[in-house]
């Protein structure tokens, strides 16, 4: 990264974690791209780092240098590996009548057994209950 050149949200995150360099106020190069939110996501991924996320969520309007300072100050030195938890997949309407009817379940049960399933198993399940609906040319 060129010297002067903006952080990105990473830099900070390595910046409170392994580089431990303060934060200055009056450097576009700090401020720019500084999201307490972002990196409190970011923290609360991590078991390691959750409960300082916990903390600094119950720390509402408090400056961005102090943000930093506190992580900086709170977590030992050294690389940390954030991973990034994405959401569930969402099932449609159309897939969990699909799974009810298959499996002769509920909603709550169908929407638990859609994260189970594989795309070849949907696609197993809604050749059994083909209805003959054409897409783009092709039956579905």
């Amino acid at each position: 990264m060129a010297e002067g050149a903006p952080k990105d949200l990473f830099d900070h995150l390595k910046n409170v974690t392994r580089w431990k360099i303060p934060f200055n106020e009056n450097s576009p190069r700090d401020t720019t791209n500084y999201t307490q939110y972002m990196i409190n996501r970011y923290l609360s991924m991590s078991p390691q780092t959750i409960n300082v996320a916990v903390i600094l969520n119950r720390m509402k309007n408090i400056p961005d240098k102090v943000h930093h300072d506190y992580i900086m100050n709170v977590l030992p030195e050294g690389d940390k590996f954030f991973p990034y938890v994405k959401a569930k997949k969402e099932a449609n309407a159309a897939d969990l009548n699909l799974i009810m009817a298959y499996y002769k379940v509920g909603t709550t049960q169908a929407r638990e057994y859609y994260q189970l399933l594989s795309s070849d198993q949907m696609k197993f399940i809604r050749s059994r209950f083909n209805t003959g609906v054409i897409k783009r040319g092709k039956s579905v």
